[in-house]
């Protein structure tokens, strides 16, 4: 230690040891007695014990003889425990071999009798799923479980899809089809006016060429098209402007109105002018509705012929009458609808055959004019003879009668007649079923309107003229033109006979005269003997007119509801043309506050939208080509009025929302009771088969509000479908006291009626698919008129170039040349063209030349192709060939 420096400092011994502790002797000597103190307690315990232990043996000695009898009887037991246990199990082993060999036996038999037990099985579950299948459709409330059996019925799977895509092209194809065939049925038949005219030298030769190089290119253009897969629409949506896309979205929800309020068509069909209306009728409308190729265009159609028919009444009929003297416009349109479409042409299937049996018996003849018959009768009597007759050349009917010869004729012919028109009345009243719903349906739709406007009117009034639209618009041209109207396949060089078409006439004039119960009169004594027959079958023609009209409404025929769009798969298409389009958009612009006199109608709001009518080169640029009015595009009609899905306002929209959201859920609740029942359970199995199911809907790109983001889990969407019950429940439209039944009972409904969608759409595939075999046999039949009108043409142009002068022509082949029977040179001044005015001038000469130049119109070896040359005051020009067939 350093006092001055207040330091210190040590060295560390070499035996130091950290943290270690010095002992005082005290401790140590405790230390060492504890030791001592140990050790003497453990001798004491050992001491104790061993002691215990030699007392316990002293005692086990002193009782030997006790304790080797307990352990004999200890023994005798375990023993006797063994052998009971090996006795058991001996008596099981003998049970079980006794068991295996008889289940051995009994599946020996089983497998001999193995396809016997397997129709037992079949039979049994068919006998069970048949019960389930049974109250499902025909118990009032079938149970939670028969309900769940059944729920997988709604999802829409890969057979929909398909189905549904094969409908929508066939749909496309079947609609395009018709419009062509329209358009040549419209060629071929001005191509009839043109060539009368021809022969009556009031048109040329070349307008007839023109014509049918048209309709040749028509022909052709339908055959490239379709053998190239491809619609006319395709092509054109492709080349749309961006202007023209975007008033395409406006039309989507203009024509999507118009279908679906068929009061805004059917005031502007009687907005517009009689010629116009028919135009429009005939082309746009139908056009508008895809033609009725499918159930929904079909129901959508018809809803508009009968709110057309109703206003056309109300307004325009002051008799019930005057829907037969007036032509009413709705109801010619629904006869033409009905025969237009191949799949509803019902009329060659009712009298089809029996006009082909008229028309194959060359020995029928329903002749019932005297005066006919004595002229047939004696023209027969010279040929017979080789000699004049002395039977008068002119004679009345009384004279005619006279002759006992023709009495006997006309007494034959009448009988014949009456046989026959109760064949044709007996086939029509019989074929009820077959006759197009439409039809049927504005038969009830005319009935009815005429006897709540005259209601005073007797009902034979009525029935007269439901007779006449059915009868005499509907059937009676069919029987009297059978090859007009698709009846019967003509080729297209055969047309009927005079008298083939008479016995027909014979025939529709009777059955005319009994559905509107006229009989004959002093005019025509000889047939007064037909008026009892004639009032026979008009008592006949009526029950079949009052029955006609007993049809089941169009909601219960089509299975229409105001929900039934949101169930479809695909929005609905519409197949139009761009010029249909401005046509259309043009009547609404110039009609729209006749059409909805209300300011609010959503029908001005679209129209707003939209704009004044656009010009065609607004939807595809500035082309020039007079094709492009007629592409057609294919509109998607889609809603702009509808409900969001988030918008729960209606009772009735919040109850569809709740069935939905439970038929999205219902594979996956397992309870057996009640739905009230299986909303409260909650089990690991649910849960994990909800995800399968999620994960299946989001593969393969399904929808519903199951899947929607408020529903990650099953118990998510049991609260909210309980949510949805409780406010359907506050407004009396299901009751937790039976579970809800309700909406199972219409989840039930809406399987029955799933089943029956899925007819229909079958049905319908295989209509579309017919109605597309019968057009283009339609189309095939016009094509083949066109190669004969052709065959004319040709003939007509070889005609043209036949003369009685014969003229050289050398060949471009270098051969020698040949003479051409009969072609004519023609020669001609310039001033006798100019005066028939085929000359207008000739550039850098003076009219008063004209006198000294000479044409020469030589026909080539082409025909219609001619060679003009010219020569002024003997100087040949230049020569030209001018083919007329080029327009």
């Amino acid at each position: 230690m350093n006092l001055e420096l207040c330091t210190y400092s040590w060295e560390k011994p070499a035996d130091f040891l950290s943290k270690s502790d010095y002992l005082a002797q005290k401790q140590i000597e405790n230390m060492r007695v504890e030791k001592w103190l140990v050790e003497l307690q453990a001798r004491c315990r050992g001491y104790l014990l061993r002691k215990q232990v030699w007392d316990r043996l002293e005692f086990f000695y002193q009782h030997t003889d006790t304790i080797i009898k307990i352990q004999a009887w200890w023994r005798s037991v375990v023993q006797r425990q063994k052998y009971i246990t090996m006795i058991t199990e001996q008596r099981e082993r003998k049970y079980a071999e006794a068991e295996v060999y008889k289940s051995m036996v009994c599946l020996d038999y089983y497998k001999t009798q193995e396809h016997k037990i397997i129709k037992i099985q079949a039979v049994w579950r068919g006998y069970k799923l048949r019960r389930m299948f049974l109250s499902l459709f025909h118990e009032p409330q079938p149970t939670f479980k028969v309900v769940r059996s059944f729920v997988h019925h709604l999802d829409f799977n890969a057979d929909d899809y398909r189905r549904d895509l094969q409908l929508q092209n066939l749909r496309g194809q079947v609609v395009q089809t018709i419009r062509h065939n329209q358009q040549l049925a419209q060629q071929l038949d001005a191509m009839d006016v043109k060539i009368g005219l021809l022969v009556h030298n009031r048109i040329t030769l070349q307008d007839v060429v023109k014509h049918g190089t048209n309709l040749s290119e028509l022909s052709k253009q339908h055959q490239l098209t379709t053998s190239q897969g491809e619609a006319n629409g395709n092509r054109g949506i492709k080349s749309l402007t961006r202007v023209g896309r975007k008033l395409l979205d406006g039309y989507q929800h203009m024509f999507y109105a118009l279908q679906t309020t068929p009061s805004y068509l059917a005031k502007l069909i009687f907005c517009l002018p009689l010629s116009r209306s028919t135009r429009f009728l005939e082309t746009v409308i139908l056009t508008l509705f895809n033609f009725g190729s499918n159930p929904r265009e079909e129901y959508l159609l018809l809803k508009l012929f009968k709110t057309a028919l109703e206003e056309e009444i109300r307004c325009k009929f002051t008799k019930p009458s005057d829907a037969v003297t007036g032509n009413p416009l709705v109801l010619r349109m629904v006869v033409n609808y009905s025969r237009q479409m191949p799949s509803q042409n019902a009329l060659r299937d009712i009298v089809g055959p029996l006009i082909v049996k008229v028309l194959e018996d060359k020995t029928i003849s329903f002749e019932t004019n005297p005066v006919d018959i004595f002229k047939s009768w004696r023209n027969q009597f010279e040929m017979e003879t080789g000699n004049s007759s002395n039977l008068p050349y002119s004679v009345t009917d009384v004279e005619a009668l006279a002759y006992e010869e023709i009495q006997n004729k006309l007494n034959s012919g009448i009988r014949r007649l009456q046989h026959s028109t109760l064949l044709f009345l007996r086939r029509i009243v019989e074929s009820r079923h077959l006759m197009p719903y439409g039809m049927l349906y504005i038969a009830k739709v005319l009935r009815n309107t005429l006897m709540d406007k005259f209601s005073n009117a007797p009902e034979k009034e009525i029935l007269k003229v439901v007779g006449n639209l059915i009868y005499y618009n509907y059937i009676n041209s069919a029987i009297v033109a059978p090859d007009a109207f698709d009846i019967m396949d003509l080729p297209p060089d055969r047309t009927l006979s005079n008298n083939q078409r008479r016995n027909l006439a014979s025939i529709a004039k009777i059955l005319q005269f009994a559905a509107s119960k006229k009989g004959f009169g002093e005019e025509s004594k000889h047939l007064m003997c037909l008026n009892s027959f004639i009032i026979e079958c008009h008592e006949i023609m009526k029950t079949f007119f009052r029955e006609c009209c007993n049809v089941e409404e169009l909601e219960e025929h089509f299975s229409m509801h105001e929900f039934t769009e949101a169930t479809m798969i695909s929005r609905p298409v519409l197949y139009i043309s761009l010029q249909e389009i401005c046509d259309t958009h043009e009547l609404l612009l110039k009609y729209q506050h006749l059409i909805a006199p209300d300011p609010s109608d959503p029908l001005h709001e679209l129209l707003k939208d939209l704009g004044p009518v656009p010009s065609i080169g607004t939807f595809l640029g500035n082309g020039r080509d007079a094709a492009v009015p007629k592409t057609e595009v294919c509109l998607t009609l889609v809603n702009k009025f509808e409900v969001p899905e988030n918008d729960h306002q209606g009772i009735n929209k919040l109850f569809i929302k709740a069935k939905e959201l439970l038929v999205s859920i219902f594979p996956c609740l397992q309870g057996v009771g009640t739905l009230h029942e299986a909303l409260l359970v909650e089990s690991e199995a649910e849960e994990r088969l909800f995800q399968q199911l999620l994960h299946k809907h989001q593969q393969r790109n399904i929808h519903n509000l199951a899947a929607s983001k408020s529903c990650k889990s099953l118990q998510d969407c049991k609260l909210i479908l309980r949510d949805y019950l409780t406010k359907l429940e506050l407004a009396g439209l299901v009751s937790s006291v039976d579970g809800y039944q309700s909406i199972v009972s219409a989840i039930a409904k809406d399987i029955c009626s799933k089943r029956r969608h899925r007819e229909l759409q079958r049905k319908e595939l295989q209509e579309l698919r017919l109605t597309k075999q019968n057009l283009e046999k339609k189309t095939k039949f016009y094509e083949e008129q066109i190669n004969y009108y052709n065959q004319y043409i040709q003939k007509c142009l070889e005609n043209l170039n036949t003369g009685k002068r014969n003229v050289h022509i050398r060949k471009s082949s270098g051969k020698q040349p040949e003479k051409l029977k009969s072609k004519l040179t023609l020669h001609y001044t310039a001033a006798k063209l100019h005066e028939k005015g085929v000359l207008l001038e000739v550039d850098g000469l003076p009219m008063t030349q004209f006198r000294n130049v000479q044409f020469e119109i030589t026909p080539s070896d082409h025909n219609g192709v001619f060679i003009i040359s010219g020569k002024f005051m003997g100087v040949e020009l230049e020569k030209v060939e001018i083919d007329i067939q080029v327009s």
